[in-house]
């Protein structure tokens, strides 16, 4: 028997609900009960994106399996769903090809043992990562246009804000009890005083994140140099898509500012000025 891994993962971008893989692996079963493959196990990795910049521990199982000999083969919907990057595509040909595995998608198969449909394979992962370029530049469209109609551009909550009541063309309101440590952060920063004691101070007092772990100096700073605290929307790419050091204003927000545009402008030139000693970067994931 060829024993086959199933594969089965949808994007954030494509659907949230795992209805997505939950009708892959269905579908995959059929092609493998067809083709007299037996299934050994199904690998999922669901809201999780394909190009190769997000770790898929089941994906990473699944490699790891072929090269331990305890897979035969791989089918997947598409290559597709496999991967869209080039590093990952590669370590997984050379996965199959030292065990000399098969690899099989909805309407044909690459074989490693003798060569068979190996073009095809290479092919379809090339086409694979020219849709993953158009999907970046047609998501980088997107938050640039959303950026200059002063709009979010993505649902997670930014400290200071939440969403707006259904109907408010405003899309997300102050909430005024956290506007109130915005505004004393503001304040004391521009009055000379350092983040570490700033941050020290508000974890002495327990005050808490969005996520409700403590603050670092690396949030404080992120928080105090985004624009959106001043009722403006910025934008973290030039034209050109490439990563700013500072987000650069691009337009006035839809949303109610917490502190004045002065105040914004003067934290963003201190808290931005290159020559300033960086800021620790000790848990950056707790963003606010």
């Amino acid at each position: 028997m060829v024993r086959t891994g199933l594969y089965t993962r949808i994007s954030r971008a494509e659907d949230q609900e795992r209805g997505g893989v939950e009708r892959q692996e269905a579908d995959l079963r059929r092609e493998a009960e067809r083709r007299g493959w037996e299934v050994a196990r199904v690998y999922e990795d669901n809201d999780l994106s394909g190009s190769g910049k997000v770790f898929r521990p089941n994906y990473e199982a699944m490699v790891k399996a072929i090269r331990e000999g305890q897979l035969d083969a791989v089918l997947a919907w598409d290559v597709d769903r496999l991967q869209r990057g080039l590093q990952e595509f590669v370590s997984f040909y050379e996965a199959c090809a030292q065990r000399q595995a098969r690899v099989g998608w909805m309407g044909g198969d690459a074989d490693f043992g003798t060569g068979r449909g190996l073009f095809e394979l290479e092919l379809k992962g090339t086409f694979a990562r020219e849709e993953l370029r158009k999907i970046k530049q047609r998501v980088r469209r997107k938050h640039q246009e959303l950026a200059e109609k002063g709009m979010l551009g993505g649902k997670v909550r930014s400290f200071g804000y939440r969403a707006a009541p259904e109907g408010d063309p405003r899309r997300v309101v102050v909430v005024e009890e956290e506007a109130v440590i915005v505004r004393e952060l503001a304040r004391r920063v521009l009055s000379g005083e350092s983040l570490a004691s700033i941050c020290g101070d508000l974890n002495r007092r327990e005050a808490k994140t969005i996520r409700g772990g403590p603050w670092n100096v690396h949030g404080i700073s992120y928080l105090l140099k985004s624009g959106r605290i001043s009722g403006r929307r910025d934008h973290g790419l030039d034209q050109n898509g490439h990563r700013l050091s500072l987000a650069r204003i691009v337009s006035d927000a839809t949303w109610d500012a917490i502190i004045t545009v002065e105040q914004s402008d003067q934290l963003r030139r201190l808290l931005g000025d290159s020559k300033r000693r960086s800021v620790p970067r000790a848990g950056v994931s707790e963003y606010l």
